[in-house]
């Protein structure tokens, strides 16, 4: 969801804004924005309930926020009122993390550069920069 950068302000409320009441017409009940991948609603989880792994899903969603804007689509979003529900991934070994977190970095950078995969790399490393 990305308007030119000479389209009109608003121009993507509109559109969202439109599409619901034609759902609603339609008979529908829900409207889904999509989740925001790493990106977490402000305020669920206390500083003492942080996982190593919600700490490196942190660093990596900081790194990769200059390229796809996962906080910025959040922010946007929440001016609809959303109802927040959390998506899980569910992987059999920690292993995977790695493969995984590189499949998750080419669905949104369909082609990574290499500063890109460095800085992501990194901040799963303590977010040395």
């Amino acid at each position: 969801m990305r308007r030119r950068v000479d389209g009109p302000n608003g121009l993507m409320e509109f559109v969202i804004v439109k599409t619901a009441l034609r759902a609603k017409d339609d008979g529908l009940e829900v409207v889904s924005l999509s989740g925001a991948p790493l990106a977490s609603k402000p305020g669920s989880a206390a500083e003492s309930d942080r996982t190593l792994l919600a700490s490196l899903l942190e660093q990596v969603a900081a790194a990769l926020e200059p390229a796809y804007g996962f906080a910025s689509l959040f922010r946007f979003k929440s001016k609809f009122r959303p109802e927040y529900r959390t998506l899980y991934l569910a992987y059999s070994d920690s292993v995977e993390l790695p493969s995984i977190g590189m499949a998750v970095l080419r669905a949104y950078l369909s082609e990574p550069s290499a500063r890109e995969i460095v800085a992501v790399a990194r901040a799963g490393y303590g977010g040395a920069r």
